[in-house]
Order: C-alpha cells, then structure tokens, then sequence
C-alpha cells in the first residue's frame, strides 16, 4: 500500500518489534497477524455428462500471490520468495482432489500477513478464478451460492468442496435451503470431502463442529450452449455483509443474473434504498440490473453475479459462463497487481468502483487514467468505470492519494471461455476509508501490545500494512520515540538504527521487556535505516516498523539477511 501519510496527531510514537515465523496466531482474525495460512482443493477435471458418455478437459491451475517484496511463501513442501514486483505466479502441478475423500489439499503459509492470492484454473474452453480466504477468516457456519444449470441435456454436477487443517477430525453437516439435512461427514485432518448434487444448491449450508475452508461451485455449468467450470471460496457467515456495491451487467448486457441469498430469516434486501424482498433463511431473490447499484439488507445474506449468455450471432462467440461474488463496502483496496489469462483474445476488461470524489487519483502502472465514470444509480458519491486493457502483461493498479480506495474487479473473455473474479480482497471501507474492528492479536497468551503502551490496547479504526518504502512519510512532530521488543521468543537478534547516516544506537538487543529509543528530527528531509546485525537463530531478522498517531497505524514487516538494511525517509514539516 501507498507508504505516504501524513499523521497529524502533536505526538507521534514509532515502534520495532521483531516478528518469529514460529509463532501462530490464536485469534480469528486476519488483521494483525504475523504468519497467514491458506489452503485450497483443486477438485478434478471439468466434466461434462452426457447420456452417451463423459467428456473430461484437463484445467491448468495457477496461483498468482501478491504480498510485500522479499516475503516467504511455503507451498505444500515448496519455499518461495515475493519478488521486488511484489507478484509471484506459480503454475505448479497441483494434486487433484478425487471425488468424496481425499487428501489433496494444497496448504500454503505466508511469513507476511498482507499476502493475498488468487486461484486461477483454464483451459483453452473453461475459467475460474477466485480469491483464497485465509484460514483466520474460516469458519463453522456456511451459506452456499447455487449455480442454476440450463442445460436439459447435460447431467452436470454442482459441488461443496470442504476441508479441514485441523489435527482433530471435525464433524460436518450439509443441509438444503430448507434446513433439512442431506449429508453428515466426518473429516480426519488434512482431508477434504467433495459433497456433488445435480440440484441447484442455492441456500444449501455447512455446519462444522470446528472451522473449516470450503470452496463451492459447478464442474460444467451450462447455460445456453455454453459449458464453464465455475468456483468461489467462501466467507463463513460471520464475514458475510448487509450493503454492497454491484457495478450492473457485465459484457453479457442484461443478461448477467444477480441474486441475494439471506442468512437469517425475515431479512429484507433493498435493491437502490426501494424494498424488493423479505426473506427467511435459505431463501434467494434474484433479478437483472444493467445500471450500477446498491444491495442492502437488515441481515448479512450471500450476494453474487453470474453471467448468462451472449447472442448466438455474437462475433465472439464468447458464451461461457462465470461467476464472482459482489463486493461489499468493506472489501476496497489502495493497490492491486494482475495478468490476464493468455486465452482472454476478445476482451480484457477490470471494472472499478470508487467514490466519485477520487477518480482522478486512480492510477494504472503510475500513470493517471482517463476514463468514462458512470455514477451509482440512487448513491451519486460512488462512481464505476471498465478499463480496457489489451495485453498479457502484469499490471498495478494504484491511487496518488492515501485516502482514496477502489474495488477492481477482472472480466475478460475469449473464444468459448470468460472469467469474473475479484482481484484481491480487501478489508477497507469504500467510503470512509476504515477497517472493520479487529481484536487484538494475542500470540501464545500474551498480548503484543502490552509491553510498553497501554493506550493501544484497542485496534485504530484504520490499521494498515505497506510495502512500498520509497515514497516519504510526512509528520508533524520533531521529537519521536522507537520501541523495540521481541513479542515472541527471544532468539538473539540484534538491530542497529541510524538517524541521517549517524549510527544513534548500535547493536540493539531485541527483548521481550522492550527497549524505547528517541530520536529528534530535522527539519525537512531525515532517513531512519534499521540494520539486522545477525539473524538469531531464526532466519531471518524479521522486523516491524509501526508508526502509531492515535488513529492510524501503519505496519512495515522487513525481511533482512545479516547486513542488510531499510532505509525510510521521513519528511518533519
């Protein structure tokens, strides 16, 4: 994220902490933590089933992970690093789930918590693509989006992938809209379980006696004459919101299907602040927009786009169907990095939304955009605009002003293929530029935050980790402090900091009782470097630069070798 903020708070505090990769988070919560885990099922081969035999098509998966620079990623036994472009594609043969039992999971670990990936499966005829949730957002209690299957034909299979990375087996239930039960499982740890059904399985819910990731869609969703596979990994109930931001149809025209499913009974969804629905638990309401909208509920429901059809006259012939769930207010970003699949000939499109007022610092690859912003139907504040790209290259997308957000959403097409996917996931509020509450980050029993400074003891509405240390910080304040601790084990690592080029305080032994260095700025221009002097003895010297005014906290992680070294510009006014 932009790295610019200007903290207007008359006393700033700086703190170091040093981050063990060892240590595992106990809350359930994403925003603090210091490792991420993720884990996937890459459930079989698109298939479609026809009365005179099966056709099956080899999907071709890919992860495209986008975190901080130099950040460690562990894939089932495989190391990577985040490279200085921020964007690791790893195209890997993945395991593949068989139907029913298996354990074919894919687990993925993450050193840095602001890692986001992205699960992509093509091939020259089919596309999904879907966003990870973090195993700190799983949950026990889960609503199913349904893929309603046209085809009279075509005895295609809609499926619940669930799995679990617990180390004790976990009792998991799956019911039909009506409540009524349909199956009972029971999951060993690391095993998943694919749960097929030819029906629609809109509404449909998985209940667990202890959290669990699950991943919900269809094998060969045919709609007119069309076949996709289709996936979504799914938020738990406790993550699902009551407003949202639909930027309307997609290049399918009115065709593109909306629908709202509710998670609690007599909920009542509103389609641009006009009542269109009471609910009971379940239940969907389904309908076509073309034009930006608003959804808003009195309960948090299930909101998702699928794509129906194109003219059989269309010179694209693109009739594919994909599938995305529809952001949320709360799921805004102030920067994402993408590539479009190689298939996607006919079209490359990211449709973003933002408030009206910020357009004009929405950038693509640092270079200032002119685009045609519509405005929301019944919410003028809010804006949407379809960049049209027309390469395979990979892209950033990203503001000149820290307080504009935008929510980017990937639709693209080729020949008898499509694809709809939210490019990252976001936890920042479109409009005011918050985040949702978030506990505090308790690791081994002991909170993080305790060590010297009792007045943080609650998370800042806006809590946000960056990755770009080129651009300054500017501040008000000449006289600052630095705290340095270890929350985690003490493994002997050893910081230098230097204020201007001048070593202030060398060879700094980071403790768990903690250490505050203060510093006076210059006017103007300062450089603050922390240098690891070792590694401890655990690789590598992993630190935590946050920078606290009161209300908004920032958080760089650094990931230095022995000698290597940060070096943060600071702007006093």
């Amino acid at each position: 994220m932009n790295v610019k903020a200007i903290l207007k708070n008359s006393k700033i505090n700086f703190y170091i902490f040093l981050l063990s990769v060892n240590v595992q988070a106990q809350n359930t919560n994403r925003c603090d933590l210091i490792n991420e885990e993720f884990a996937t099922v890459f459930s079989g081969s698109n298939s479609l089933r026809d009365a005179g035999g099966v056709e099956e098509i080899i999907m071709n998966d890919k992860l495209h992970i986008q975190g901080v620079p130099g950040s460690n990623i562990l894939i089932g036994s495989k190391e990577y690093t985040i490279p200085d472009s921020g964007y690791l594609l790893v195209t890997e043969k993945f395991p593949i789930a068989t139907h029913e039992y298996s354990d074919k999971i894919v687990k993925i670990k993450s050193d840095n918590p602001n890692t986001f990936i992205r699960v992509e499966r093509n091939n020259p005829y089919s596309n999904s693509s879907f966003t990870l949730i973090p195993k700190s957002m799983w949950g026990k209690d889960y609503l199913v989006p349904g893929y309603p299957d046209q085809s009279k034909k075509y005895k295609v299979q809609s499926f619940i992938d669930i799995f679990s990375i617990n180390k004790k087996k976990t009792q998991v239930t799956i019911k039909d809209s009506n409540g009524a039960i349909v199956e009972k499982i029971s999951l060993k740890a690391g095993q998943n379980y694919e749960f097929n059904s030819i029906e629609d399985l809109t509404g449909y819910s998985v209940e667990a006696s202890d959290i669990v990731g699950v991943i919900s869609g269809n094998h060969c969703l045919r709609i007119s004459a069309a076949c996709d596979h289709t996936a979504l990994m799914l938020k738990d109930n406790t993550h699902l919101d009551k407003k949202f931001y639909n930027p309307g149809s997609s290049f399918f025209s009115s065709t593109t299907i909306h629908r709202i499913v509710a998670s609690k009974n007599q909920t009542t969804v509103q389609i641009d602040k006009s009542q269109t629905k009471t609910l009971n638990k379940g239940e969907f309401y389904q309908y076509t927009h073309e034009n930006p909208h608003t959804i808003e509920s009195s309960s948090p429901v299930l909101a998702y786009s699928i794509f129906d059809k194109r003219a059989l006259g269309s010179p694209e012939y693109s009739l594919d169907p994909s599938i995305y769930f529809i952001p949320s207010e709360n799921q805004a970003v102030n920067l994402a990095q993408f590539s479009f699949p190689e298939y996607m000939i006919y079209s490359k499109d990211i449709k973003v939304i933002m408030r009206s007022d910020m357009t004009d610092y929405l950038l693509l690859d640092n270079t200032p955009l002119s685009v045609d912003w519509k405005t929301f139907s019944a919410d003028t504040s809010l804006s949407t605009a379809t960049l049209e790209l027309s390469d395979l290259h990979l892209h950033t997308l990203s503001v000149s002003n820290k307080k504009a957000y935008f929510i980017p959403i990937m639709m693209a097409r080729g020949w008898d293929v499509s694809l709809a996917s939210l490019i990252k996931d976001g936890f920042t509020n479109l409009k005011s530029g918050e985040n949702p509450p978030c506990p505090l980050l308790i690791h081994n029993g002991m909170n993080a935050w305790e060590h010297k400074n009792a007045e943080i003891q609650e998370i800042r509405p806006k809590d946000i980790i960056l990755n770009d240390f080129h651009q300054p910080i500017i501040v008000e304040k000449e006289e600052i402090e630095l705290l340095v601790f270890d929350n985690a084990e003490e493994d002997g690592d050893i910081i230098s900091v230097y204020l201007n080029d001048q070593l202030v305080y060398p060879d700094v032994n980071v403790l768990k009782s903690g250490t505050i260095l203060k510093f006076t700025l210059e006017k103007g221009k300062n450089n603050i470097i922390i240098k690891a002097e070792n590694e401890g003895r655990i690789y590598p010297n992993t630190a935590g630069l946050t920078f606290d005014d009161g209300t908004t906290r920032q958080t760089i992680i650094l990931h230095n070798r022995k000698g290597q070294s940060k070096n943060l510009t600071i702007i006093s006014k």
